[in-house]
């Protein structure tokens, strides 16, 4: 089975192995990919390519260009020894690109979508079932969606959709641990989210708040004062009055 991953570090992998030392590719026929396998199912035109990903660059034949880097984008794992047949397809109907993946392709992101909403739907009507699709949806996100891909202006809007629902879960599943008392829990989850989220208030909050609920009120002390140099230093942004009054909790515990 084939999985592509794009949160955190790319990759695809074919029985949990990763076929991309295995073939020879440019930049940015990946990036064509990627944007392709982004906006899976849906019908693009190619001047709303063209433009997204070439927009301040000026072809003389811009629709010649891009059928040729589509070409090598339906090639790109034709060397691959790992493949006895392709994983995805794209077709040209009417005008517009379309790009699909194969019924045996699974993609990170669209389980994430699929785990979150269900988990944030239920959370108020069956909140075992919705912590149960909250943690296995929240495991899938490892970071940025396509963070590879650093300056690209038609990737803020899907980035900012994910982050929400991250976002909007995480609070769900650490305010149900929290109401279960499962502090050691709450700190596991917000020391590996922290990893790629270090400003993210909610995260540090529920972290800090656990650590002194089990007791450890100098590590709690010491990481409220890492988080708002942090904060400081690099953002040039002061705490809020929930954090700062969670740390005057903490000092008279």
């Amino acid at each position: 089975m084939i999985k592509i991953y794009t949160f955190g570090d790319f990759d695809i992998r074919l029985n949990n192995k990763s076929i991309l030392g295995d073939i020879r590719y440019q930049q940015r026929i990946m990036k064509l990919f990627k944007y392709f396998l982004t906006f899976e199912g849906k019908k693009i035109l190619p001047e709303i390519i063209i433009e997204d990903l070439w927009g301040e660059k000026d072809y003389n034949d811009p629709l010649g260009v891009l059928r040729t880097q589509i070409f090598r984008v339906r090639r790109m794992f034709d060397g691959c020894t790992y493949l006895d047949k392709p994983f995805y397809d794209i077709k040209f109907i009417n005008g517009y690109y379309i790009f699909k993946v194969s019924e045996g392709c699974r993609l990170d992101f669209r389980e994430f979508e699929t785990l979150l909403n269900k988990g944030n739907f239920l959370y108020k009507e069956d909140v075992d079932e919705a912590v149960l699709a909250l943690k296995e949806g929240l495991s899938l996100y490892r970071g940025e969606y396509l963070e590879e891909l650093e300056h690209e202006n038609w990737l803020i809007p899907i980035r900012n959709r994910f982050d929400r629902l991250f976002l909007k879960g995480l609070s769900n599943q650490l305010e149900e641990l929290k109401i279960r008392k499962m502090y050691y829990d709450i700190i596991e989850i917000a020391e590996k989210t922290i990893e790629f989220k270090p400003y993210e208030e909610l995260v540090n909050y529920y972290f800090i708040d656990a650590l002194m609920e089990i007791g450890q009120k100098k590590y709690a002390i010491n990481h409220y004062e890492y988080y708002t140099s942090k904060l400081y230093n690099d953002l040039s942004i002061k705490p809020s009055e929930k954090i700062k009054d969670l740390y005057k909790r903490i000092q008279n515990h």
